[in-house]
């Protein structure tokens, strides 16, 4: 998993995973981490367990209006 979260090309030229693997998984995983949210309201929320929270409400109330919309026509 390392091996392909490094994002690495030329993986024949190396025998095993090393640190090397691991550093650019970890600096590849920072760059896509998310580090602030908007709030319903607008507020900036920068709390991890806040932003999982607010990510989380934002696709249950998507998943639940396109499933509501899909049984009322059908």
């Amino acid at each position: 998993g390392a091996l392909v979260r490094s994002r690495f090309q030329s993986v024949n030229q190396m025998d095993a995973p090393s640190r090397f693997f691991f550093s650019l998984e970890r600096k590849n995983g920072q760059s896509r981490a998310i580090h602030a949210l908007r709030s319903e309201s607008g507020r900036f929320l920068t709390d991890p367990a806040e932003i999982r929270k607010r990510a989380a409400s934002f696709y249950e109330n998507l998943y639940k209006n396109e499933l509501g919309a899909g049984y009322e026509s059908g």
